[in-house]
């Protein structure tokens, strides 16, 4: 009697888990198979990311993107100067950003070394944020991925969300915007890599005090860039939410961000007479230019449509299930990086602003990837019966998919290699223009720095921007063609010639500056730049 039972309970058994089990081998299967192909599509990226690092970290002269410019500036801090002071009729100083990088660079960048060595320290800093930023990506799909309310996940399962945060982390770093601005000397990645620790740590523990100790790194960020606003709005909504039972506890927050913010920008525009503000917004916004928001906004789509989808996609999953949760529970299951890229997306607008580049993409492109890898860790993470889990799949093909992007032809001059040729010609340049008399005159910041100019009289770092206030009326140029017209200037050095026109913008030279100079200097040398001495 008992082995026919056994033989029975054996079958049911079999009958039973068989189906699970090939389930559960089907799922690992095509896990397995999908991260490999998605593997295959990052390795290219990641060699290409090294490809630029290795071609540019070193170069002795400045990039487009106007490295020359923050290191102008951080050679004035260097020498105990300031760069927020009144613009003068015989001295423009730019200073677009709050003053971090600016003396992180200025403090590293060793006094006994040269000018090119101001360019690596640069985008060696540029590099470790790049590279930090990527790591809290990675911190941050971990600490999102754990059990929330509205998917049954096992507790704290770190396997699905280090998957996931190591596939979207290696997929920030492959992005071409990533790749460009990474060995640039700009404050834009480490801003982001900033805001990246910020939201790590509230994200770990929002109803505690590292809710608090994040308000460092976030307010860092926004004195490395003022735009890192998305952050900590995120983090606002986010402990609110969080703490919707202790109202309390959130208004400290907020108080202590105002504060952390608030203060030391105040203290800075006393001490700078309001040059700090006047930098930082009226004289940063120098207008609008439709067509290269549409230009740039086309670019996004195209790099990032299936990585905004599928981080949208996180969206609508935690606000539409459990249906039976009130609004405001629904809107508590939204993840962090959720709420960073709700407020990252809007900062897009600001590609319409005269004079901005594709680093405008970085902040939404991290909030992109930790979505997408919340999304995808969550998914991974739930238990093996669970049909849901199905669609990490689909995740993972459209991180394939946004992996396998070509980059646009608008990358190629930012990638184009600096033959031996051309940086022979450049050196020529520096030191014929090191030993004219002082001062010189030039569209790009980056020559001032490398001849060693000083800031006493006649300096103007960034002819872009004061013809665009110029034109506004907030900068009176009339000291700039005075001194063109008493041929003060020792040399005048543009990319272009000024006296056909060729290859010269008039947002940077203006048609009243180019007329000063054709009546009284005349070309010198004609070669990747173009040179003008006075007229005898």
């Amino acid at each position: 009697m008992e082995k026919p039972q056994t033989v029975k309970t054996f079958a049911q058994l079999i009958k039973k888990r068989l189906p699970g089990w090939i389930g559960r081998l089907s799922f690992i299967s095509g896990l397995i198979l999908a991260l490999l192909m998605l593997v295959a599509a990052l390795v290219p990226r990641l060699l290409f990311f090294q490809e630029n690092v290795s071609r540019w970290l070193l170069y002795p002269y400045f990039q487009a993107g106007s490295e020359g410019l923050m290191l102008s500036e951080a050679a004035i801090i260097r020498a105990g100067g300031s760069i927020y002071v009144p613009l003068r009729p015989d001295l423009f100083i730019s200073g677009p950003y709050p003053p971090l990088y600016y003396y992180l660079l200025a403090i590293l960048w060793p006094l006994d070394q040269g000018t090119a060595a101001g360019f690596t320290v640069g985008r060696i800093i540029s590099l470790v944020a790049a590279l930090m930023a990527a790591l809290f990506i990675v911190l941050l799909v971990m600490a999102e991925s754990r059990a929330t309310r509205f998917v049954k996940l096992r507790w704290l399962n770190l396997g699905p969300g280090l998957v996931a945060g190591l596939a979207v982390g290696t997929l920030f770093l492959g992005m071409p915007a990533v790749t460009v601005w990474a060995v640039r000397v700009r404050a834009d990645m480490l801003m982001v890599a900033l805001q990246m620790a910020g939201l790590v740590l509230i994200a770990r523990k929002p109803r505690q005090w590292q809710a608090f100790l994040a308000l460092l790194p976030l307010t860092l960020a926004f004195y490395t860039k003022h735009t890192g606003l998305a952050a900590p709005g995120a983090a606002l909504i986010f402990v609110a939410l969080q703490n919707r039972r202790n109202w309390r506890r959130t208004l400290v927050w907020l108080v202590a961000l105002i504060g952390t913010i608030g203060l030391p920008f105040l203290l800075l525009d006393l001490l700078t007479a309001n040059q700090f503000f006047l930098r930082l917004f009226p004289y940063h916004d120098l207008g609008r230019n439709n067509s290269n928001f549409e230009r740039y906004i086309e670019l996004f789509w195209q790099e990032n449509a299936a990585l905004m989808l599928m981080s949208l996609l996180l969206l609508v999953v935690t606000l539409c299930w459990p249906i039976k949760d009130s609004w405001l529970e629904r809107l508590a299951n939204v993840p962090l990086s959720g709420w960073f890229l709700l407020f990252s997306l809007p900062l897009l607008l600001g590609l319409g602003v005269v004079g901005t580049d594709h680093n405008h993409f970085l902040p939404t492109e991290a909030a992109g990837c930790a979505a997408a890898g919340v999304l995808l860790g969550r998914w991974l993470a739930l238990p093996p019966r669970h049909k849901a889990r199905w669609l990490a799949l689909l995740v993972i093909g459209g991180l394939w998919v946004e992996a396998g992007v070509i980059p646009a032809q608008r990358y190629e001059i930012e990638f184009r290699p600096r033959e031996a040729d051309y940086q022979r010609q450049m050196g020529r340049i520096v030191l014929y223009a090191a030993n004219q008399p002082d001062p010189i005159l030039t569209s790009e910041a980056g020559l001032l720095v490398l001849t060693n100019r000083s800031t006493n009289r006649y300096y103007y770092n960034d002819l872009f921007t004061l013809t665009a206030l110029a034109h506004q009326g907030r900068y009176d140029s009339s000291g700039l063609l005075e001194a063109i017209q008493k041929k003060e200037f020792g040399l005048i050095l543009a990319e272009g010639d000024l006296f056909t026109g060729e290859g010269i913008r008039e947002d940077v030279w203006s048609p009243e500056l180019v007329a000063a100079i054709r009546q009284n200097y005349q070309p010198k040398f004609r070669d990747i730049w173009f040179s003008y001495e006075p007229k005898s």
